[in-house]
């Protein structure tokens, strides 16, 4: 039985990516992000006029649902993630009291919602524009070593951003630990939660930032407030 097992694992391995999501179904995201929800509760507890928010890797859009009900006409969400995201094929069914505004990049290797959230940034004449940021993204520095940076800029004093799954390294995810991927990253980079070395380099000792408490203690989440 153990033999069998490994040379199903092999053979997954071997499958381009778009395979493997029907042969095994991307089951992140089924449920909403807690801290992302009470984050943005607490931001419109504070502030009287209207907010905007950035959520950065929707899949299926199980914290989008709940944050799309918590906004008013004058709010604005921003959703950033590929072209294949399934809650953007189902967006047409979402009804929204607030704005929601579709950053899609292309299913390309070098592309990514970086080159998106750029965009947004060089378009947008007061570029800090974000009172609460949700970056549940590809979990990599060659894509989110640039985004973290780039989103500190973008977020409002008092704002709120929040690094999902600071713990997460490629080797311990069942559809990353690829033969293709171990010719790209180092051992070390393949071991190491890419997400948590970021936020040693940019945030940890910012005195600009001020980490809150994550209340969903089920998650290794990383909360900060610009100061």
């Amino acid at each position: 039985m153990t033999a069998r097992k490994n040379i199903a694992k092999r053979l997954y391995r071997m499958f381009p990516k778009r395979i493997k999501r029907l042969v095994v179904p991307n089951k992140g995201n089924v449920n909403p992000s807690v801290d992302f929800v009470n984050c943005v509760k607490l931001v419109k507890s504070k502030t009287n006029g209207p907010i905007r928010i950035a959520e950065i890797g929707v899949d299926k859009g199980a914290s989008s649902t709940v944050v799309i009900k918590l906004l008013d006409a004058s709010d604005t969400l921003d959703l950033f993630d590929r072209e294949s995201c399934e809650f953007f094929q189902n967006l047409k069914n979402v009804e929204s009291n607030g704005k929601i505004n579709i950053y899609a990049c292309s299913d390309k290797e070098y592309d990514s919602y970086f080159w998106e959230l750029a965009k947004v940034y060089e378009q947008i004449p007061d570029s800090a524009i974000y009172d609460v940021v949700y970056l549940d993204g590809s979990h990599t520095y060659p894509v989110d070593g640039a985004t973290v940076p780039l989103l500190m800029k973008m977020l409002k004093r008092g704002g709120i951003l929040i690094l999902d799954d600071t713990d997460w390294t490629m080797a311990a995810s069942p559809t990353c630990n690829t033969q293709e991927n171990k010719t790209k990253f180092t051992r070390d980079q393949m071991i190491s939660p890419h997400v948590a070395l970021l936020e040693r380099l940019f945030l940890r000792d910012n005195q600009d930032f001020s980490k809150m408490k994550n209340s969903d203690q089920n998650h290794k989440r990383s909360i900060y407030e610009k100061v």
